[in-house]
């Protein structure tokens, strides 16, 4: 059973990250290249992808991103928790 469980999470990541690379190359999912977020910020990528997957426009997806709504998103050291 364990294994069944495995294998139908590992379908829902495969599905997942297809989801979200569709999304960036439509243009559909706000997205930062790593090398295009400033030393000192982070770009919150996480909340920025829950936002699409919730259904959220793109204005809305940037008032969620470190670097394109620095004074709303309080940037933290990457790597922090």
């Amino acid at each position: 059973m364990p294994a069944r469980v495995s294998a139908r999470a590992s379908v829902r990541l495969v599905a997942g990250v297809v989801a979200v690379r569709a999304a960036i190359a439509d243009g559909s999912l706000h997205h930062h290249r790593p090398e295009d977020v400033p030393t000192g910020h982070r770009s919150h990528a996480v909340e920025v992808v829950r936002a699409w997957a919730a259904g959220e426009d793109l204005e809305a997806q940037r008032r969620r991103c470190g670097v394109c709504a620095p004074a709303l998103v309080t940037p933290r050291p990457r790597g922090s928790a």
